[in-house]
């Protein structure tokens, strides 16, 4: 399955999602997910649960937000365990925010750095690559 890739100002992978499952149809198609952050020497990967509708919103605002329509977007996880903030800044630059609590401890990681815009269409364009996987998924299942 295809992964959503949340890159730096130097295109290096900051945040990687994959490994979308379907957990449950009934339960407005609940996904779990990994996620992997890297930042310097410092790894973190988890486990989070979303729903496709979620997802889907969080595409059309990314649409919304290149097309400056919007300035900001903040995305959680169902357990609000995962939090992802995309800001319009000048120059056409983002300002990304990624806030990660480890569930056992709360211990808390937080990631913040600029890209550019050009690469929101991309960003589009993984998510919604993700979207038809899962409702391929889906279909499979019923």
């Amino acid at each position: 399955m295809k992964n959503i890739i949340f890159y730096n100002s130097e295109r290096i992978p900051i945040m990687q999602w994959y490994n979308f499952l379907l957990v449950d149809r009934e339960k407005e198609d609940t996904l779990t997910f990994d996620v992997k952050i890297q930042k310097s020497i410092f790894t973190v990967t988890a486990t989070y649960k979303t729903n496709q509708k979620d997802l889907l919103a969080l595409k059309n605002h990314i649409n919304l937000l290149y097309q400056q329509r919007i300035h900001k977007i903040v995305y959680s996880s169902l357990n609000e365990r995962l939090r992802v903030e995309l800001e319009w800044e000048n120059m056409g630059h983002i300002k990304q925010k990624f806030v990660i609590v480890e569930e056992q401890t709360g211990s808390c990681l937080e990631v913040g750095c600029l890209f550019d815009q050009t690469f929101l269409p991309e960003l589009e364009a993984d998510m919604d690559d993700v979207l038809i996987e899962i409702k391929n998924l889906g279909k499979c299942h019923e």
